[in-house]
């Protein structure tokens, strides 16, 4: 089976790759170190497939290289410190947005 890989799943890879990426999912240190090193091996090997090391040295002779990196690490940062809020779909909040339509405001308590 051949899968194919794209730029989302080059940022994933990165974003799985770093210590705060742990969502709670793991219960021991050494799962933990395991699982990091694991996601460390795929990122490398997209890194290679890409041609593209995501490190500052990898980007920084680049064009626009730094503001890349800067960018970049930002929205990284960005993403690894939200919190998951529990819920596991929108399912409840899709639904008020549709009873509401596309003009009027949302509310919660259904009126």
């Amino acid at each position: 089976m051949t899968k194919n890989y794209d730029r989302r799943a080059l940022v994933v890879a990165y974003l799985e790759a770093q210590p705060g990426y742990s969502h709670g999912f793991i219960d021991s240190k050494s799962e933990y170190d395991a699982l990091r090193a694991s996601r460390e091996t795929v990122l490398k090997g997209l890194e290679k497939l890409f041609g593209l090391e995501l490190t500052y040295d990898g980007v920084a002779d680049r064009t626009d290289g730094t503001a890349f990196w800067m960018l970049f690490t930002s929205a990284a940062r960005n993403y690894l410190a939200a919190k998951p809020s529990g819920f596991l779909e929108g399912g409840l909040l899709i639904k008020v947005l549709e009873r509401a339509g596309q003009d009027g405001p949302a509310r919660i308590d259904g009126t």
